[in-house]
């Protein structure tokens, strides 16, 4: 996965994916779209997230993802949609979510966010 050095979205939606987030899918710096919604990871958002600074969109929804939200998403300067929806997440929305000045769409519903 790390070898694809040109790669603007990965999309391994609606499969039988689980364990916790390949780490490789953090060293993808040409990354615009990540889209791993209905699948059977599990763990949290490694912080390495926040070194996906060309990503625009994120799909973790509909996942066994858990965990909080790390402050790193701050980061992810060109970030539009942030989707993380209908999972196991907890805490509160880091305040660095309030960074992200392209962000356009954030939804967290239907998790165990305070």
């Amino acid at each position: 996965l790390g070898m694809l050095s040109r790669i603007k979205t990965l999309a391994l939606n609606d499969n039988y994916f689980s364990g916790t987030l390949p780490p490789e899918v953090f060293t993808l710096s040409t990354l615009k779209d990540l889209l791993l919604d209905h699948t059977k990871n599990t763990g949290a958002i490694p912080t390495e997230v926040g070194m996906l600074s060309t990503l625009e969109n994120i799909r973790l929804y509909n996942t066994d993802l858990d965990g909080t939200i790390p402050t790193e998403v701050g980061m992810m300067s060109n970030l539009e949609k942030f989707q993380l929806h209908e999972s196991d997440f907890r805490g509160t929305i880091p305040t660095e979510v309030g960074l992200l000045s392209k962000l356009k769409e954030l939804k967290v519903n239907y998790n165990k966010i305070t």
